[in-house]
């Protein structure tokens, strides 16, 4: 029985982009990123191919209406768990604020499914 080895396929043949950059490990050899990362990192099937950092970099894309959804969405879902009270705070009191953060989710195809958005604690108490 003849065993041949498989020949290398280049996971980013067809993708936009051209050749796959070798990626140097820690080891001698050298690693190519696989398909799905491929796809991942170029954000196939999204208008914009760029996650916001800020609420204000998110206002300026152009799917400002999906990550404004995912917002409300998170805001009625923190309100409907009585995740927080509204009160006068104390004096001599640090307040803690909060930020937005954006994620994108993808199919295997690598098509966004999702858009999220999460409110969360910026600072130190």
């Amino acid at each position: 029985m003849n065993i041949v080895d498989p020949v290398p396929v280049d996971p980013l043949a067809g993708l936009e982009g051209g050749e796959a950059t070798p990626i140097k490990g820690r080891g001698a050899r050298t690693k190519h990123p696989s398909a799905y990362t491929c796809r991942i990192l170029t954000s196939k099937g999204s208008t914009t191919g760029v996650k916001p950092k800020s609420e204000a970099q998110a206002q300026g894309s152009p799917d400002w209406l999906h990550w404004e959804s995912a917002m409300a969405k998170e805001v009625s879902e923190l309100t409907a768990k009585h995740t927080w009270e509204l009160v006068d705070a104390p004096p001599g009191v640090h307040i803690v604020g909060s930020r937005w953060t954006y994620l994108l989710k993808h199919d295997a195809n690598g098509d966004i499914i999702c858009y999220k958005a999460r409110l969360v604690a910026q600072g130190f108490t």
